[in-house]
């Protein structure tokens, strides 16, 4: 009794410490949500309060009626989902071909694959961006594609890791019936690794919707604009006159809800597609 009192109690500091750190990453949210529920007026009049008072929601319709948050959305969207599919599309098939194939040079280019999951952005974004020129392809469209050429290392490694712990014989019976290799993979493999896809497609959807620097640089036009792009411009802006905070604010809830949505629906999946990956690695 006296030894479970005492490893409960050395527990304690453990646990404060994890409640300490759940807070202090919170409490920015926290306070720019706080701040996008006042008005202009009130949040430069008066001092910071921790429960502020006078709530007011006029923010949320100012930025949505008065920017092209919805151009935005629509555009972030138009990127985040066909890259999620072209991302799975490829990434399944070859992950499934690295897990059961045997051929030469595979472990070179499962190794090569690793090294460009590595290569910073920066060294290619330069040659990148001539290339997609050159092909008129400045738009959503070559957006996707290098989305799609950066999510596929993570991802093929990813699917096979998990591949790899399904059992052999579900898709050695299936074969005997005469089922294809792409038939076991569609209708054997893929549901019972649906937890590491869609972890896989968290990745993904977290690429697509917080990067900022290649798509600042591809997307020229105000047209093609993402949040994150359209996030950097608008701030700019504001700068340049007295900020709007509340505003601003009320932009950043808005742009990280579909990211609160996505994680809070995958969570379980998530967790149990990466811990049983990385088991298996």
């Amino acid at each position: 009794m006296m030894s479970q009192l005492k490893a409960r109690l050395m527990d304690i500091p453990i646990h404060l410490m994890a409640i300490g750190a759940v807070v202090w990453a919170l409490l920015p949210v926290y306070w720019i949500a706080v701040t996008s529920v006042q008005s202009y007026g009130t949040y430069v009049t008066t001092k910071a309060r921790f429960i502020p008072t006078n709530l007011t929601f006029q923010a949320y319709p100012a930025v949505i009626f008065t920017t092209d948050f919805p151009l935005w959305m629509r555009n972030s969207l138009l990127v985040t989902v066909p890259t999620i599919a072209l991302t799975i599309a490829l990434a399944a098939p070859a992950a499934y071909a690295f897990s059961r194939g045997r051929f030469y040079g595979k472990h070179l280019l499962l190794g090569s694959i690793l090294v460009f999951q590595f290569l910073p952005v920066l060294t290619t974004l330069l040659p990148l961006f001539l290339l997609l020129r050159d092909l008129h392809l400045l738009n959503l469209a070559g957006l996707i594609l290098l989305y799609t050429t950066l999510s596929l290392p993570f991802s093929i490694w990813n699917l096979k890791l998990y591949f790899d712990a399904i059992p052999l014989d579900i898709e050695e019976n299936a074969m005997i019936d005469g089922a294809s290799p792409l038939v076991v993979l569609r209708h054997i493999v893929m549901p019972l690794a649906a937890p590491a896809v869609v972890a896989t497609c968290a990745f993904v959807f977290v690429l697509c919707w917080n990067e900022y620097m290649i798509a600042s640089v591809v997307l020229l036009k105000a047209e093609y604009y993402t949040l994150p792009v359209a996030f950097g411009s608008v701030s700019s802006q504001w700068l340049q006159l007295s900020i709007p905070w509340p505003q601003f604010a009320a932009l950043s809830v808005l742009t990280c809800i579909p990211f609160v949505i996505v994680f809070m629906v995958a969570q379980r999946y998530i967790q149990a597609g990466l811990m049983r990956g990385a088991l298996r690695g």
